[in-house]
């Protein structure tokens, strides 16, 4: 799941002050109650800052920033590791000498498990701890420099989860139905060089619904391939697509583990007595193309 932030407010108090007030990190936990087993150093291009944010809503991060550009005055460009991967930039904007514009921004990804499934199917908690989080910072920092903060217009939306339910399903179906299409071609295959039933698999995975047929089989396939696919996009991040096709025959070779190696094995022996090869090879073609197609889309990338 992507989250990305933008926002910006008017401090009454000129760039300088504003700068110094922010350079003072030994007072960060004085003023932000939410900061927990913090370290914080100075305000220097270079240094790596490791704190945990525990929000109002109940859950925690556990964060790591290095500050990656530092120009005093102006500017903070920082990279964000822990539950959180991505970049922020903090920048101020004198507007006189008593008044200092400050944009604040971030675009990341969150790897915490629990956190993406929230964000999925209850964004809004998510929304709330984080709107909880900004308002008291802004509250408490303005307490402790004794000036007023005024919340300017953004360019766009302040909280922006991006990788909704929704798109997660959608993503998942057409990653599912492509995949499950050619990821039989390694068993066709080899069932053509051996010269057996090239519908032998199929038909065992009709038991699956009930009967050994044809149309059964193709029919439970669809859906298992449908219900992989939904789960590999839920676990999909973006930002390491571009190894796709290891993720994917990684992902291929659990998913075989699942069905051949624990569910066929209890359940379905028709399944299970099939040539254990081939089968493993379909499952590798599918997690293979199955990333390839949420690479495409745009998506998240299945962690390793």
């Amino acid at each position: 799941m992507e989250v990305r932030y933008a926002a910006s407010w008017r401090f009454g108090l000129g760039s300088d002050d504003l700068w110094g007030a922010l350079a003072d990190t030994d007072r960060y936990a004085d003023w932000w109650p939410w900061l927990r087993d913090e370290q914080l150093p100075e305000l220097a291009a270079g240094a790596r800052a490791r704190f945990r944010v525990a929000a109002p809503s109940g859950y925690s991060l556990c964060l790591a920033l290095d500050l990656d550009e530092v120009v005093a005055g102006e500017r903070v460009v920082a990279s964000i590791h822990g539950d959180l991967e991505g970049m922020g930039e903090l920048r101020l904007r004198p507007v006189d000498a008593c008044s200092t514009d400050v944009v604040l921004e971030w675009d990341v990804e969150v790897r915490r498990p629990l956190l993406r499934a929230i964000g999925l199917v209850a964004g809004r908690v998510l929304e709330s701890g984080h709107e909880q989080v900004v308002a008291a910072s802004l509250e408490a920092f303005a307490d402790a420099l004794g000036v007023d903060i005024a919340e300017l217009p953004s360019p766009r939306p302040v909280l922006d989860l991006r990788d909704g339910l929704a798109q997660v399903v959608a993503d998942g179906i057409v990653a599912g139905l492509v995949a499950g299409a050619v990821s039989g071609v390694p068993s066709t295959l080899a069932a053509l060089c051996r010269r057996t039933s090239l519908g032998e698999s199929t038909r065992a995975a009709g038991s699956l619904l009930g009967a050994p047929t044809v149309v059964r089989g193709a029919l439970a396939h669809g859906v298992v391939s449908v219900g992989w696919g939904v789960v590999l996009s839920g676990l999909w991040r973006r930002r390491t697509a571009r190894s796709a096709g290891a993720v994917g025959a990684a992902a291929g070779m659990t998913i075989a583990a699942v069905d051949l190696g624990i569910v066929a094995r209890r359940r379905y022996p028709r399944i299970a007595a099939l040539d254990r090869g081939p089968q493993v090879a379909d499952h590798i073609a599918f997690g293979i193309v199955a990333a390839a197609v949420l690479a495409s889309r745009g998506g998240r990338a299945v962690p390793t």
